[in-house]
Parts: structure tokens; C-alpha cells; sequence
């Protein structure tokens, strides 16, 4: 036998066979990326909320994946909305029955005051309403839940909340927004009811 003839080693042909099968084996495709949205694809502007949706959204609003969420269009309280200004306010419910001198808020660079109504306390930040607070029954919200309600018909409405929320606390985190509607509960009534920008 020929030295060109010489049949390969054990070793060799173990290794040929390898590559073989490695080559006919189809490419492997790998999948783009399973992570959630990021915040920016998900900053879509909602039609009245106003501006600071579009904003970069702090890391609350990166857990709210795992919380309930809704559409920020129903977190309104007599029609009031949060972004709001004094004027729409004033239109919407009239003149507050008071309204608490302005406070400069160091960490937040900005004055705070609110309008207080029956039942109803506006607050505002940088000229805008900030938070929407409900103690009474002379106020709903957009989907008419009010104060006094029980905690299933809160379900029934607005579905489940986050799951360590009841049976004192309900809270509903708003879509493309860092904001928030909290209902409070006392012997499983509905006892207050906010709506809220988070400025952690």
C-alpha cells in the first residue's frame, strides 16, 4: 500500500466525522432579544395627558410591568385630569372653597399648593394639577366609583390590582405615564380615592 493510499487514523476519521455532521446541521437562528419594552418604545404620547408622558419615566414606571396598569384616560375625578391648569379647574368645578398659600418644595425645585372643593382636594405642581384627592361621596371618578363603594364592585370595574393591595389599598399604575390611581379601603368600603403623578 502506497503512502498516498494509507487509510486514515483512527483519530482522524473521528474528527472528520465531526465537522461532517457539524456542516450539515442547519445555522442556528437566535431569536432577538425577549425583554419587555423599553421605555422608549412604550413612550407613546397619550392624548391628554400631557407632556410629561413623553418624558424618560423613572424606575417606578419600569416596575409597572409586573403591576396592574390602565388606560390614563380614566383617571379623572370630576373630570379633572391630572396636567390640568387652574383655568381648566375653575371651569370644570368653579372656584375652591380654599386654597393653601404656595410652598417652595426644595427637592422638587418647585412651588406646591392645592384648591380644596367638598369632598375634593386639587393639588398642583408647576402651575399644573399634580394630584386629585376624593374623601366623599359628591365625587367619581370617569367610570363612577366613589367613595363608599365595595371592594368587589372596585373589581368589577377596574379589575384586579396589584396582589398585596388588598384588602386596605387598591392601585392602578397609568400607561406611558408615572402616574397612579390609589383607592384606600376601611372595612372594605371605599374611603378615599387619588389620582397622583409620582415625582420620587
Amino acid at each position: 500500500m502506497t503512502a498516498e493510499s494509507k487509510p486514515l487514523s483512527h483519530g482522524t476519521l473521528s474528527l472528520a466525522l465531526i465537522v461532517a455532521v457539524c456542516a450539515c446541521k442547519s445555522p442556528v437562528h437566535t431569536p432577538a432579544s425577549n425583554a419587555r419594552l423599553t421605555v422608549d418604545n412604550r413612550a407613546t404620547p397619550t392624548p391628554w395627558i400631557g407632556a410629561r408622558d413623553t418624558v424618560a419615566v423613572s424606575e417606578s414606571a419600569l416596575v409597572q410591568d409586573s403591576m396592574a396598569q390602565m388606560d390614563t384616560r380614566r383617571f379623572r375625578i370630576n373630570g379633572i385630569a391630572l396636567d390640568q391648569t387652574e383655568a381648566e379647574v375653575k371651569q370644570l368645578v368653579g372656584r375652591p372653597q380654599s386654597r393653601s398659600p404656595k410652598e417652595y418644595i426644595e427637592v422638587l425645585g418647585d412651588s406646591v399648593w392645592s384648591w380644596t372643593y367638598a369632598d375634593l382636594t386639587i393639588g398642583f405642581l408647576r402651575g399644573k394639577v399634580d394630584r386629585i384627592t376624593c374623601v366623599g361621596a359628591s365625587c367619581s371618578t370617569v367610570d363612577g366609583v366613589r367613595v363608599g363603594d365595595s371592594w368587589p364592585h372596585v373589581h368589577d370595574i377596574y379589575g384586579p390590582s396589584l396582589p398585596n393591595d388588598a384588602p386596605s389599598q387598591a392601585q392602578y399604575w397609568g400607561r406611558r405615564c408615572d402616574c397612579a390611581m390609589t383607592l384606600s379601603f376601611s372595612a372594605g368600603k371605599v374611603a378615599k380615592i387619588e389620582i397622583w403623578f409620582d415625582e420620587s
